[in-house]
């Protein structure tokens, strides 16, 4: 099967500047009516930098969501009570908060916050709630989350909260999102007759089945996959710095922002698995941590879970 770009199923309805805004012209009903992917500097630096974290990843989720809200302002006007839907701890550095002020520039964005735990019991993914705190109100439902792979902990949110309100529409914001888990969110959202709009970054990812790590099921989100939806452009040149290898483009967004050493030692293990040649374009940060004297053993321990320096 040959690869499709996004030229091939999408249509430009803006640009300014290096930000290139598509619409997803699908004509099913396999997928939502709406659907935009937007290219950024920013986005693309994220898909190619494995070797960003911290408060770097950190600044740089925030500015892609920035971009993104941006790119749909005009799908938000009609909103006379948006609310954000802030799905701790992986979409923190995706808050709306400082976008938000284009929508509506005197207040503060209402924001439910919830802590939800992905648990992987018998080979499936298990939601577990944490806490709740905020209310399920709002003619406008805008969920920001960085990273999306099977769709799991949007959906959880949806089935408990579309039982006691219905919004005229939900925007679903990520930075890193798969299309599988964007069709299980918005199967969710046809069962309460709820217009769904998602709005990816960069990429629309074919989630991998098995991760290269073990025992991570649809968690990986590679460019290399044939799924994977981009620009021809886009796809060179990740291509060329992942080296055709199905390697995910953002590794654990939670553990790359507040657990760097597990981060970079999984990250290097994954490149280790896969066989990457570090001394091409786009992995010079690993050839400097090596001469650093790091490496995956000796920064952290992968099985055991301990940091070790």
């Amino acid at each position: 099967m040959s690869r499709v770009f996004i030229e091939d199923i999408g249509e430009v309805v803006e640009r300014k500047g290096k930000v290139v805004v598509w619409r997803v012209l699908v004509s099913n009903n396999c997928f939502p009516e709406e659907m935009y992917l937007v290219e950024s500097p920013a986005g693309e630096r994220l898909v190619l930098g494995r070797g960003i974290w911290g408060r770097r990843k950190f600044e740089l989720i925030q500015e892609i969501a920035d971009i993104l809200f941006e790119a749909v302002l005009g799908k938000m006007n009609f909103s006379q009570s948006p609310r954000q839907f802030l799905i701790l701890r992986g979409a923190y550095p995706f808050d709306l908060q400082r976008a938000s002020r284009r929508l509506i520039p005197e207040f503060i964005l209402p924001t439910t916050f919830l802590k939800l735990q992905r648990k992987l019991i018998d080979g499936n993914w298990q939601i577990e709630e944490k806490f709740f705190l905020g209310e399920w109100t709002g003619d406008l439902w805008l969920i920001p989350d960085t990273a999306i792979a099977s769709g799991s902990t949007i959906t959880y949110l949806l089935t408990k909260g579309l039982k006691v309100a219905k919004p005229k529409r939900i925007i679903v914001f990520t930075a890193a999102g798969s299309i599988e888990g964007i069709i299980k969110i918005w199967h969710t959202c046809q069962e309460h007759d709820v217009e769904m709009i998602p709005v990816f970054s960069q990429c629309i990812f074919e989630v991998s089945e098995k991760g290269v790590l073990p025992n991570l099921p649809y968690t990986d989100l590679p460019v290399e996959n044939p799924g994977t939806i981009v620009s021809r452009e886009f796809y060179q040149k990740a291509h060329q710095v992942y080296q055709g290898k199905p390697m995910c483009c953002v590794g654990d967004v939670g553990d790359s922002l507040e657990n760097p050493e597990k981060y970079i030692a999984e990250t290097l293990e994954e490149i280790k698995i896969l066989g990457i040649d570090i001394s091409q374009p786009g992995w010079e940060w690993v050839q400097a941590l090596m001469k650093g004297g790091r490496n995956a053993n000796s920064c952290y321990s992968v099985r055991e879970g301990r940091k070790v320096f």
